[in-house]
């Protein structure tokens, strides 16, 4: 009460003009632990401060843009606890500011989180994702809720420029080759790793690269499994077939001291029982929230057509023909363009999802986040929806979402369709993909069976 009052006391001062500073804000007891003091700081971010003189605007003008970007959180959808946070954390930093006479800067930003960090609990994790938020607006005068912001080094940012620019181009050669994010990550930790090892034993250019350093690094890999090995040494290959082809080195064929290969491998094929699919079709029956109402569309189209997650992530509503029930994409791993029928209990559940569980989001995307931002859905969405509804799933090695595909595939094959019928509803090229499926088809598999007695072998006791 007693800070209350005074805050009000001072706030009056500073309409009068008797104070031309914002100290009413200090007497706010929420507010105050989170300031922090230069004083208080380690020797090393006291060094860093220092450092930055290059600021971007004063205190005064960062304040003045505390409104306007929360308002701009607000036009992404962000609601409640977000916006109350953004006020709170960006009034702390500028409070940090005025009191010793700074202006913002993105890396005084992260100096004094650092040091208030320990002062947040649990929540410091949003406040980052805020504060990363604010700089991109200050700099861009947007933000982009549905981006991935990277707050520790990796291995490639520590590299010196000499091994930096070589994996950037072999990492811009396959970004040419339309290669995912996915493996462009795996490309730069194998080649970082490479090079870090290189680094360690002396080298300061890739002229300097033999056989024998490639062969000690063979040996030296930490992978537990053969097939990591190969996945290494496949990156690695192809990382000095491309300094051959630049002329980062004068050896020819260094790429062929390491060996790749790896044995094929047949698997087991794990498909949904007639049980599990019951299941599903009752949790359609019983649920009705609106992340189950998306969940149950999203496993009903991949158990139903057969669409790989992604394909499922990226569905438009400029795809579905709701009045010839089809659906119509471009598979993003073949590239092949393919129509498919939308059945009832599909659609009924689609729609089901874009009346009651859709949030009011201007997206093209069918599926979007049920929080705000609502963007596109991203990662393992799919396969913690079919978890939610068969949860024993999750237990299962490999049991990710794509059992939906093979289940699909093997109910055709189970209804007598022919092997190119299966091919055109998967979006196959090659119908030995489609071969595997076949292992599966219990019934059918039977009528192929050969009598032991036809090739010579006789049971014993002669049954």
């Amino acid at each position: 009460m007693i800070l209350n009052y005074t805050a009000r006391m001072i706030q009056f001062y500073e309409k009068i003009g008797k104070c031309t500073k914002p100290y009413s804000l200090l007497f706010n007891s929420q507010i105050y632990p989170h300031i922090g003091l230069i004083d208080a700081f380690s020797s090393e971010n006291k060094a860093a401060l220092q450092k930055t003189i290059d600021v971007i605007m004063s205190a005064a003008d960062f304040k003045g843009k505390i409104e306007p970007f929360i308002e701009c959180l607000q036009a992404h959808g962000y609601i409640g606890t977000t916006l109350k946070l953004a006020k709170h954390a960006l009034t702390a930093f500028y409070l940090f500011l005025d009191i010793h006479d700074l202006g913002y800067h993105p890396d005084i930003v992260w100096i004094w989180f650092s040091e208030v960090k320990n002062t947040l609990g649990t929540s410091w994790l949003h406040w980052r994702r805020v504060l990363s938020f604010c700089n991109e607006y200050l700099l861009s005068g947007d933000i982009h809720p549905g981006g991935k912001y990277k707050y520790i080094p990796t291995i490639y940012d520590e590299l010196p420029e000499w091994c930096k620019e070589a994996v950037a181009g072999l990492l811009e050669q396959k970004k040419r080759e339309y290669r995912e994010s996915g493996t462009l990550k795996s490309y730069r930790c194998s080649c970082a790793s490479f090079c870090l090892f290189l680094i360690d034993h002396g080298y300061d250019s890739f002229k300097q690269i033999s056989p024998e350093i490639i062969k000690e690094f063979s040996i030296r890999d930490e992978h537990s499994t053969f097939k990591g090995r190969a996945t290494r040494f496949v990156i690695v290959r192809a990382f000095l077939r491309y300094l051959e082809e630049h002329r980062y080195t004068e050896r020819h064929g260094l790429d062929q001291c390491l060996i790749s290969g790896s044995a094929p491998v047949d698997k087991i094929i794990d498909v949904l029982s007639d049980e599990q699919i019951q299941r599903i079709q009752e949790y359609r029956l019983t649920h009705n929230a609106p992340v189950e109402l998306r969940d149950i569309a999203i496993v009903l189209l991949g158990l139903k057509t057969g669409l790989r997650a992604y394909d499922i992530l990226a569905l438009r509503f400029q795809d579905i023909d709701w009045k010839k029930c089809q659906i119509s994409i471009i598979m993003k791993k073949t590239k092949t363009q393919i129509t498919l029928p939308m059945p009832v209990e599909v659609g009924n559940a689609i729609y089901s999802y874009l009346k009651y569980g859709r949030p009011d989001a201007e997206s093209d995307f069918i599926f979007v986040r049920s929080k705000a931002p609502y963007g596109r859905l991203t990662g393992k969405v799919c396969t913690r929806a079919l978890y939610r509804i068969l949860p024993e799933r999750n237990d299962v090695k490999g049991g990710g979402f794509h059992v939906t595909r093979r289940t699909f595939a093997t109910n055709l094959l189970k209804n007598h369709a022919g092997i190119d019928d299966v091919m055109d509803a998967l979006g196959h090229r090659d119908p030995t993909s489609v071969m595997k499926y076949l292992l599966l088809d219990d019934e059918r598999s039977r009528k192929c069976g050969l009598s032991l007695s036809d090739i010579g072998l006789m049971l014993e006791g002669g049954l």
